[in-house]
């Protein structure tokens, strides 16, 4: 499932979808439960690890068309989630790495389970 969305817009406690996305996935990387950037997030779900894990994948808006269609063929192998954020590459980088980046994977299943609910998705 592809879940592609622009919501900004700000909801229930003040914070946007993406606002809360984005601390989930600091929360994640303080855990060490994140993967970080494209060639990694691809590696990761051909070896079946986010599978395994019951993760997901959270795309930036600004990923490269190739980028995106590299994580999609490779997300589609193992039915792995990917929710595209309308926050760009420099807001994901500024939360978890300090640089840009366009993907990133959650490797914990409650956690994966947050994200797709804040994102309208199904609960895994």
């Amino acid at each position: 499932m592809n879940l592609n969305s622009n919501n900004k817009t700000q909801n229930e406690g003040g914070y946007s979808r993406d606002e809360k996305i984005l601390r989930l996935l600091g929360l994640a990387k303080r855990a060490g439960r994140l993967i970080v950037g494209a060639e990694k997030v691809v590696d990761a779900a051909r070896s079946g690890l986010i599978s395994r894990r019951e993760g997901i994948i959270v795309v930036a808006a600004g990923a490269a068309a190739r980028t995106k269609k590299n994580i999609r063929l490779a997300a589609e192998e193992d039915g792995i989630e990917i929710v595209e954020l309308a926050a760009d590459m420099y807001e994901i980088g500024k939360e978890i790495s300090g640089g840009l980046t366009a993907a990133v994977a959650v490797l914990d299943k409650n956690m994966a389970s947050g994200i797709l609910n804040i994102a309208g998705g199904k609960e895994k």
